[in-house]
C-alpha cells in the first residue's frame, strides 16, 4: 500500500519511476495531466476522472473537490494546461507524503525509507536528529534526513523550476467561531466513523474511553456487522487493559483477540523501525497483533488517538493556573514569579531521592510560571531537557519560534489559546502519532484510519463551549476501583449508559512496559549503541550529545524499571539515529 514516483525536473510531466502498490492509485487524463498518490474515501463515493480534469487548470478547485470526496489524500499533481507539478495533502495528514529534490528529478512518496533508498548521497540532518530524540519527533517539514522533507498537512505545494524548489500554500487552521453544545458530538464522531467504513473492520481496543467510544459508534450507532478487536498486554507487566477491553467487546458483542506479547522476543529492528516513517517503540506489540489477523488484508484498523479538542488535556491544577492568568492579567506576572521561585526552592529542598527527569521536569515548569509562554510550551509539547542541552536549548530556533507564537496567546479566551496549542501540535506530536500507527498497519499490508482526526469533527470540537470541555467529574482510577476525579467530561457524558459507568468513567490507565523491551528484546540494540556506537567522534555524535546518552544508558543497562520509560525514549531514539547512520554509511 505504497507508492514512489520520479519525476524529470526539466519536463514535469515526464515520470522516470513509478512505484505503485495496491492501495494507491495511478490515474491518467484525456488532456494529459495525472494523478498518482493515496486517495481514500467513502465506499459510496468514487473519484471521477473527469471532474479532475475540469479542475486541472485551477488547483484550488481541485483541492476542493478532493476535500468534498476523501477524507484523506495525499497526491502528486501534473497539470499539462497550467504545466505545473503541484503536491496536495488533506486536512487531517492522515497520508503521509516525502520528497526529496535533486538537480535532475523530485523523489515524491509516502514512505520516507523510499525517498532514501532512491539516491546514494544521503545523510542525517543534526537539527531533526536532536529533535527527534529531545523533542521526540522531527518537527515537520522536517523529515531525519537532510533535503528530506514531509508535506504538511492541508496544503499545496507549486514546484517552482527556476529555484528548483516548491512554494507552499497553507490552509491549515483550527479556529473556534461559537459555541456548541454536547448533544451532538456523538453524531459528529459517528459520521467520522461512518465515512471510514470498509469491508471488513477492526478496532484496536485498549478499554480507554476512546477506543471505547470507536466500539459504540461502529457496533452501536452504525451497526457495523464485520468488526473485530484486539488488544494487546506486554508478558510479565504489572497492569494491563486486557480485562477492560474484553468487557467492552463483549457488551458490544464485538468479537475479541488478545494477545500477549513477549517483550524477550527476538525482533528484526530495521523493518520494524528503520523502514517506517514514525519508528516507536510500540511497533513491536502492532506487529504481534498483525500475524493474527490471519492473512486477511481486507480488513481497516480504526485507531483511537484523538485531537484533545473535545478532550482537553489540562488537569485541575492546569485550569487553576489558566483562571488565575485570565482573572488578574499582566498582574500576576509577579505573583507567579515570586510562588515559582518559592515552589522550585522548595521542591529542591524537600528532595530525598536521585533526581529523575519527571522531577526535573516539574521543576521547570514551576520556574516558568510567570513566563505562561514558555509554561505552555514546556507543559504541552514532548521536551526532554538534561542539563546537557541547556545551553543549545536557550538558542533553539524553533523553540523559540514555538514560545514566540503562545506568547500571543491570551488566557481571555481559553478556547481560542487551546485550539491554537492543537493546531501546533498537529504538525508535531499527532502527524507524528498518525504516521506511526498508519504506517505500520501499511507496512504489513493492513489499511488504518483515523477517525478523531477528521476535519469535520475537528471543527465541531473546537467549537465546544470549554467550561464543559475542560469539566472535571467523578470517576474510577485506570487499575483500581478507587474514586478519582477524571477529565473528557463532554465524551463521557456523550456515551453515558452505553457502558458501565466503571468503564465509561474509567480515568486513564498507564502501562509503562517500554523497560520491559530493554531488558530483552532492545537489549543487544542498547548493547550495540553503548560499547560500538559508530556516532561516537562524529559531529553528528557531538550534535546529538552522543557521549553523554551513551553514559544515561550504560547507568542502568540490562536493569530498566517502569520509572525509566520516559528517560528510555530518548534512548530509543538516539539508538534508531545511530542505526540510521550505520546503514547510510554502509
Amino acid at each position: 500500500m505504497s507508492f514512489c514516483i520520479h519525476i524529470n525536473t526539466t519536463n514535469l510531466k515526464e515520470i522516470s519511476e513509478l512505484l505503485i502498490q495496491e492501495g494507491s492509485q495511478h490515474i491518467k487524463l484525456d488532456n494529459g495531466s495525472w494523478l498518482v498518490g493515496q486517495l481514500r474515501h467513502e465506499q459510496q463515493k468514487n473519484i471521477s476522472n473527469e471532474s479532475i480534469q475540469s479542475k486541472s487548470n485551477d488547483i484550488g478547485k481541485l483541492k476542493t473537490y478532493l476535500d468534498s470526496i476523501c477524507y484523506q489524500y495525499f497526491a502528486v499533481f501534473y497539470s499539462e494546461p497550467l504545466g505545473q507539478l503541484f503536491l496536495l495533502k488533506d486536512f487531517t495528514g492522515c497520508e503521509a507524503g516525502y520528497y526529496k529534490i535533486t538537480s535532475s528529478k523530485i523523489i515524491v512518496s509516502d514512505n520516507v525509507n523510499s525517498v532514501l533508498n532512491a539516491t546514494d548521497d544521503n545523510q542525517i540532518d543534526e537539527m531533526a536528529a536532536f529533535n527527534f530524540i529531545y523533542f521526540e519527533m522531527p518537527w515537520k517539514p522536517q523529515s531525519l534526513f537532510k533535503d528530506i522533507y514531509s508535506a504538511l498537512n492541508d496544503t499545496v505545494y507549486c514546484f517552482d523550476k527556476q529555484n528548483n524548489s516548491f512554494t507552499l500554500q497553507d490552509y491549515f487552521k483550527v479556529q473556534s467561531t461559537k459555541n456548541c453544545q454536547t448533544l451532538t458530538l456523538r453524531d459528529s464522531i459517528t459520521a467520522a466513523h461512518e465515512k471510514r467504513l470498509s469491508t471488513d473492520n477492526a478496532i484496536f481496543l485498549s478499554g480507554g474511553i476512546d477506543s471505547q467510544v470507536m466500539a459504540i459508534a461502529l457496533r452501536k450507532d452504525l451497526g457495523t456487522k464485520n468488526l473485530s478487536s484486539y488488544n494487546f498486554s506486554i508478558k510479565g507487566a504489572k497492569n494491563s487493559e486486557h480485562a477492560e477491553a474484553k468487557q467492552t467487546a463483549n457488551r458490544l458483542g464485538i468479537d475479541f483477540e488478545h494477545v500477549e506479547v513477549d517483550p524477550k522476543k527476538e525482533i528484526d529492528f530495521e523493518k520494524l523501525f528503520l523502514e517506517q516513517n514514525s519508528p516507536y517503540v510500540g511497533s513491536i506489540p502492532l506487529s504481534n497483533i498483525f500475524s493474527k489477523v490471519n492473512n486477511n488484508r481486507n480488513v481497516t484498523f480504526f485507531g483511537g488517538q484523538d485531537t484533545r479538542l473535545h478532550t482537553p488535556s489540562l488537569t485541575q491544577l492546569d485550569l487553576l493556573y489558566w483562571q488565575f492568568n485570565s482573572i488578574i492579567g499582566s498582574a500576576s506576572k509577579s505573583i507567579l514569579n515570586t510562588a515559582g521561585k518559592l515552589g522550585a526552592f522548595t521542591l529542591m529542598h524537600a528532595r530525598r531521592k536521585e533526581r529523575t527527569e519527571k522531577f526535573d521536569r516539574l521543576i521547570r515548569l514551576v520556574s516558568n510560571l510567570s513566563k505562561p509562554q514558555n509554561f505552555l510550551a514546556y507543559r504541552h509539547f514532548h521536551i526532554h531537557q538534561f542539563d546537557f542541552i541547556n545551553e543549545k536549548l536557550a538558542t533553539h530556533g524553533a523553540l523559540n519560534e514555538l514560545k514566540t507564537i503562545l506568547s500571543n496567546q491570551s488566557f481571555s479566551t481559553p478556547r481560542d489559546t487551546y485550539n491554537k496549542i492543537v493546531e501546533l501540535n498537529w504538525r508535531k506530536q499527532y502527524m507524528f502519532d498518525i504516521e506511526y500507527m498508519v504506517g505500520n498497519c501499511r507496512g504489513f499490508g493492513f489499511d488504518c484510519v483515523m477517525p478523531f482526526y477528521d476535519k469535520e469533527l475537528a471543527q465541531f470540537s473546537a467549537n465546544i463551549d470549554f467550561d464543559l470541555a475542560t469539566k472535571i467529574t467523578k470517576g474510577r482510577a485506570g487499575h483500581s476501583n478507587k474514586q478519582v476525579r477524571v477529565n473528557k467530561f463532554a465524551l463521557r457524558e456523550a456515551y453515558k449508559g452505553e457502558l458501565d459507568d466503571s468503564l465509561i468513567y474509567r480515568d486513564k490507565a498507564v502501562c509503562p512496559t517500554t523497560y520491559m523491551f530493554f531488558n530483552g528484546a532492545l537489549k543487544a540494540s542498547l548493547n550495540d549503541f553503548i560499547y560500538s556506537n559508530p556516532l561516537v567522534g562524529t559531529e553528528l555524535g557531538e550534535a546529538i550529545y552522543i557521549n553523554e546518552l551513551i553514559a544515561l544508558a550504560k547507568k542502568k543497562h540490562q536493569n530498566w524499571k517502569p520509572e525509566d520509560n520516559a528517560i528510555l525514549v530518548v534512548i530509543f531514539n538516539a539508538i534508531v539515529i545511530s542505526q540510521y547512520y550505520k546503514k547510510i554509511q554502509s
